[in-house]
């Protein structure tokens, strides 16, 4: 196809440059909504891009001497047919999408097709509208060098999407590189990379004890916990306010908490709503427990929570706590949780127990060598498509396996997004509950999944950022 024409991109929508042409020049792509591709013969071409650049229109002539997707095309139209007959191809687990049909692809596709594909309209951004209406939001061009990513994010920007694009190599670069800074780049983006295939198996490296002495000089944005010292604050985020009673005997707690408390906790949503996790709730009477009874072991027992405290946007609940005095059986303090602007919720909906559990002492579970991999990278997307959404902060399970006698053993570490500065728990919420991801994951049936909710116990004695 050398020397049958020549292309150019013109920064307007494809309807405005089709009312500009005769039939001698066609529209070979349409990249975006406010870039189009021109495909004809050099004169024509070069007639049409003097009358826009006379009217200051941008445009840009590509640096080649053929035009595809024209009527330029069709002389080599028995040679392609002929040279792909017999040449098949099929759907994929991965989805692929075709810029002919702006459809995903599910049946075979023969010569006549790429014939078709090299012939007509590339509909690029018809085809990733289609995508972003699927759900997709991060996107690799696969080129060696980067020409579609302005069109990705105009694309995104007319459709109101906030997308991740990333080109794959870059001119003159080296290759490996870019690849990895590609992947390094989605990371940072909040997409879950497999790093198992960049990252050769190897041992685990013991690191030094050395005391890191961390000084933190980022200007935090001011808390409940910031305000004036009007009420007594407790150190513990999630408390808020703490007043003991003049008796000494009851302390009760008041808090709101929001992104500013825990920016964590937008990231626990259940049908696309703001919830506070079970483990968050947990973490509050455990905290509770540790102001009114320091003394005495935290142990939280029975805890059941029969409604859910959602938060509206942006993420608010208020979360009230009452401490008492212990009484001849053995019970602890009653908590209430509520939305910002929303009825009080009655306290006798959320209690718990108080009792001293004995230490539960073992040899730890033993990883199996050959079990296979239950949890994959898709897992935290499939719980979404069942109503149970974890962002970044909730996302802490690294791998599961069963057993062969029916025992689920898991590994979970906690995103970084999750770590507080001043790190109060010893065990953070969204680590603990990550520990539940695994059982709503594997336990889901008939298409559903739902959030465990009840606790018998729970006693901590050492702090951990993974288990």
């Amino acid at each position: 196809m050398s020397g049958t024409g020549t292309m150019a991109v013109i920064a307007l929508p494809h309807g405005e440059v089709r009312a500009e042409l005769d039939g001698s020049v066609s529209v070979a792509a349409v990249n975006s909504g406010r870039a189009t591709v021109v495909a004809g013969a050099v004169e024509e071409v070069e007639a049409l891009l003097a009358r826009l650049e006379a009217r200051q229109v941008f445009v840009r002539r590509l640096d080649v001497d053929y035009a595809s997707h024209s009527d330029r095309v069709e002389p080599v139209r028995e040679r392609i047919l002929d040279e792909l007959d017999g040449v098949t191809t099929y759907p994929t687990d991965i989805a692929w999408y075709s810029t002919v049909t702006a459809e995903p692809v599910t049946e075979e596709l023969e010569a006549g097709y790429w014939y078709t594909n090299l012939r007509e309209t590339v509909r690029f951004a018809p085809t990733v509208e289609r995508m972003l209406a699927d759900g997709y939001r991060h996107f690799v061009e696969l080129s060696p060098h980067p020409a579609l990513l302005t069109a990705l994010h105009t694309i995104g920007e007319d459709t109101g999407h906030d997308l991740t694009t990333v080109g794959s190599l870059g001119r003159d670069e080296d290759g490996p590189a870019c690849l990895d800074r590609a992947a390094a780049e989605l990371h940072v983006h909040g997409r879950r990379i497999d790093w198992r295939r960049l990252v050769p198996d190897s041992d685990p490296a013991d690191l030094p004890t050395y005391a890191w002495d961390a000084q933190r000089h980022w200007i935090e944005p001011e808390t409940a916990t910031g305000g004036p010292a009007l009420f007594d604050h407790a150190a513990h985020p999630l408390l808020g306010i703490q007043l003991q009673s003049a008796d000494e005997t009851r302390w009760t707690f008041r808090n709101e908490w929001s992104p500013a408390t825990a920016d964590w906790l937008p990231d626990h949503t259940v049908f696309g709503r703001t919830v506070v996790s079970g483990t968050t709730l947990m973490e509050l009477c455990r905290a509770a427990l540790a102001v009114a009874r320091p003394d005495d072991a935290a142990d939280v027992t029975d805890l059941l929570l029969l409604s859910p405290s959602c938060c509206p946007a942006p993420a608010r609940s208020r979360s009230p706590s009452r401490s008492s005095p212990p009484v001849p059986y053995p019970r602890s303090p009653c908590t209430a949780a509520r939305a910002a602007r929303t009825p009080r919720l009655d306290p006798s909906r959320h209690r718990l127990r108080r009792r001293i559990l004995p230490a539960q002492r073992g040899p730890p579970p033993q990883w199996p060598d050959t079990a296979e991999q239950a949890w994959t990278a898709q897992t935290y997307d499939r719980l979404a498509d069942l109503g149970l959404g974890y962002g970044p902060a909730f996302q802490g399970v690294r791998s599961a396996v069963t057993t062969g006698d029916g025992e689920l053993l898991a590994r979970l570490s906690l995103p970084s997004t999750a770590r507080d500065t001043a790190d109060p728990y010893p065990v953070h919420p969204a680590l603990l509950d990550a520990a539940l991801h695994v059982t709503a994951a594997f336990g889901a049936a008939d298409g559903r999944a739902l959030p465990p909710s009840p606790w018998d116990a729970a006693s901590c004695r050492t702090a951990a950022r993974a288990i």
